[in-house]
């Protein structure tokens, strides 16, 4: 699922910057490899260090709480494409 969405949002554009946690799923070869090919560079929070990555988890909570949790969506599909949105 990480590779699907890391592809989908590479098509849209290149970042500079990937800032990640130290999830297993940013840290995989074909994960790390796309980063490289696209020359994107590669940016971890460091271990026990949360706040490193302040702004994506604020960001993300955001969404949870004022669209995801708060809607109710009649299947995944429409859901996704909600969330393709922002």
């Amino acid at each position: 699922m990480t590779i699907t969405a890391l592809t989908q949002g590479l098509a849209k554009g290149r970042p500079e910057i990937h800032h990640s946690d130290q999830g297993v799923q940013y840290a995989a070869n074909e994960y790390v490899r796309l980063l490289e090919e696209h020359v994107v560079k590669i940016s971890m929070a460091a271990v026990g260090q949360a706040w490193q990555n302040g702004v994506a988890e604020r960001w993300m909570r955001t969404v949870k709480e004022e669209e995801v949790d708060i809607s109710e969506y009649r299947n995944f599909e429409k859901c996704m494409n909600r969330m393709n949105s922002f």
